[in-house]
């Protein structure tokens, strides 16, 4: 019973310092929770690259990939990685993803400069491609 007790106090300590190092790096932030986005409303600095993350919390791919993508944003000085929340296949965001995107699934990622010029959509091959030539124009 003992080590029962000293296990579950381990496990809480651990959230705790989880959730604390969650709390310090701050949550990614959401641009839309279901509503058309002016991508431009939300572009940071005139040399800095945003990518936006079309996802959904009940998105089991979208999920696993961000800390890909975080660690490949973070890889780069001067980028950004932002979400659109499509919540349903009935929305705004979801209907602007696959209509003006041709996004046909989730996550689908969209890059912009800060210039508001876009400079590649599609999946996290795309972002990647984007980035790197980022990189090498600078």
């Amino acid at each position: 019973m003992k080590h029962v007790v000293v296990f579950v106090v381990f496990v809480l300590v651990v959230a705790c310092i989880v959730g604390v190092v969650k709390i310090a790096n701050g949550p990614l932030p959401v641009v839309s929770h279901g509503e058309y986005v002016y991508f431009g409303d939300h572009l940071e600095g005139p040399d800095d690259i945003v990518v936006f993350q079309f996802t959904a919390d009940w998105c089991g791919p979208c999920r696993q990939i961000k800390p890909h993508v975080t660690k490949l944003v973070n890889e780069y000085d001067n980028v950004h990685y932002k979400f659109v929340d499509v919540v349903s296949w009935d929305t705004a965001a979801a209907n602007q993803m696959s209509e003006e995107y041709g996004g046909s699934g989730i996550p689908f990622f969209v890059v912009y400069d800060g210039q508001g010029d876009e400079l590649a959509t599609g999946h996290v091959d795309a972002v990647s491609r984007a980035l790197s030539q980022y990189a090498q124009a600078r």
